[in-house]
């Protein structure tokens, strides 16, 4: 389950994408946003008379029998099938992870979290347009911050519901849906690549992208041509020499792509960059162009609130630690025994660690990620240790975030004499601070 957080944390230049023919964006056939149906008229007299509509709806399922179905499956008393997608996808090299078959709820949260990295709570909502069966949305909220989200979109066919597709959207994602028939999925595929997705649900559940976002910075902005070009070839040019300042922010809609620096560093590196996206059929525009079509405000209407599935009883108990920005005043009136300095370079932060109960052996590392035996890992080197810590007396971490994986760790023995291990990071999703535990450090 660590190598798809190897994949995310570690800033693999392979882009997070939606799944095989249930998600990525490539496979979906966008539709009109209003379905026209014509047909040719025919007169009353020709029309036999047991076709003669009777008022009846054609469709016998009702709609308490769509939502009594939904709700067996959440209580653990019914199941849902996977579409052909997920086939589809199991022949590709099963990128969604999910394998074509039937499901329980807790059969389909074990899939998930041996996928997803840790176990989730469950979130359900229905919405559906009118007249049309029901809907239901699935999101699994995944306890560990960084790991994935997932969101699963089921339709009620006539022999039950199915899973129509699944999204997520790198760590720290989240999906919110509207009563408009638009899902909004949002994550981060590492520090520097944010992104956006505008979904839009038809009647049957399917899902057409109408809009992806991205913010990419530097080198992530390099690894976006995986993504654009249709031989899935790498870029041609050598961009090592890019500045971690630059950053580009992208548009794809159905047939357009869109891209717009915000921050440049007028190298020669950057100039070719943007000719070979141009190349790839990918049109420069204005910041203010680019800002039109990040605002999806036309797009979004009322927010549909999730509920928590009732089965759902478990609680996750807040870490005694927790990490906050602290700034140059606070370590004037710290003493040496509350100041750990890792950097003094222009990059520096300050970072304030608070504890809720008495901890001990706090210690500080620099560490390194490794991937051995399928499972990723940390090295570590002790840079510093404080015997105790208590609750009201802050600790500072003087220290820089370089490149994209984590470089600094913590470790601290808890009040039931447990050691625990946690990398320390900036999110790449709104740059706030993270502890993400792991197994202890080599």
């Amino acid at each position: 389950m660590r190598k798809r957080k190897c994949v995310l944390i570690g800033g693999v230049f392979l882009c997070i994408v939606l799944f095989a023919g249930c998600g990525r964006s490539e496979k979906v056939e966008i539709e009109p946003s209003s379905d026209v149906v014509s047909a040719d008229v025919v007169p009353a007299e020709e029309v036999p008379a047991e076709e003669v509509p009777s008022g009846e709806p054609d469709d016998k399922i009702s709609s308490e029998m769509v939502r009594n179905a939904y709700m067996d499956f959440l209580d653990g008393a019914g199941t849902i099938k996977t579409a052909e997608c997920f086939r589809e996808d199991d022949a590709d090299g099963n990128i969604d992870y999910l394998l074509y078959g039937e499901y329980t709820l807790s059969e389909l949260q074990e899939a998930i979290a041996e996928a997803e990295g840790g176990e989730s709570t469950v979130q359900y909502a229905f919405w559906g347009y009118p007249d049309e069966r029901e809907l239901m949305f699935l999101c699994f909220k995944n306890r560990d911050s960084l790991a994935l989200h997932w969101t699963g979109i089921i339709r009620y066919e006539d022999d039950g519901p199915v899973l129509a597709g699944s999204y997520e959207a790198g760590y720290r994602s989240e999906a919110t849906l509207y009563d408009t028939g638009y899902l909004v999925y949002q994550g981060s595929g590492g520090a520097g690549d944010y992104e956006t997705q505008l979904i839009r649900i038809d009647d049957k559940g399917d899902q057409h992208v109408e809009r992806s976002l991205r913010e990419l910075w530097s080198s992530y902005a390099v690894s976006w041509i995986y993504e654009i070009d249709p031989e899935g070839n790498g870029p041609e040019g050598d961009y090592s020499a890019l500045s971690t300042d630059f950053m580009m922010r992208t548009c794809v809609t159905p047939d357009k792509k869109y891209l717009c620096v915000d921050n440049s560093d007028n190298s020669t590196s950057e100039a070719a960059l943007i000719e070979e996206l141009s190349e790839l059929g990918v049109s420069e525009i204005s910041r203010e162009k680019m800002d039109e079509l990040f605002d999806l405000s036309e797009y979004t209407g009322s927010e549909i609130v999730w509920n928590v599935a009732n089965r759902q009883e478990t609680t996750v108990a807040e870490e005694p630690v927790s990490v906050s920005y602290g700034d140059e005043s606070e370590l004037s009136g710290a003493d040496d025994q509350q100041i750990c300095i890792l950097d003094e370079s222009e990059y520096r932060v300050i970072v304030k660690l608070d504890t809720t109960e008495e901890i001990r052996d706090l210690k500080i590392y620099r560490i390194s990620m490794d991937y051995i035996e399928d499972e990723i890992c940390f090295w570590g080197e002790e840079l510093y240790e404080k015997p105790e810590m208590v609750p009201g007396t802050p600790f500072y971490i003087q220290l820089s975030f370089p490149g994209d994986s984590p470089c600094t760790g913590i470790s601290y023995v808890d009040s039931s004499n447990e050691t625990r291990y946690f990398t320390l990071m900036m999110s790449g999703y709104d740059g706030s601070l993270v502890l993400d535990e792991e197994k202890p450090f080599r």
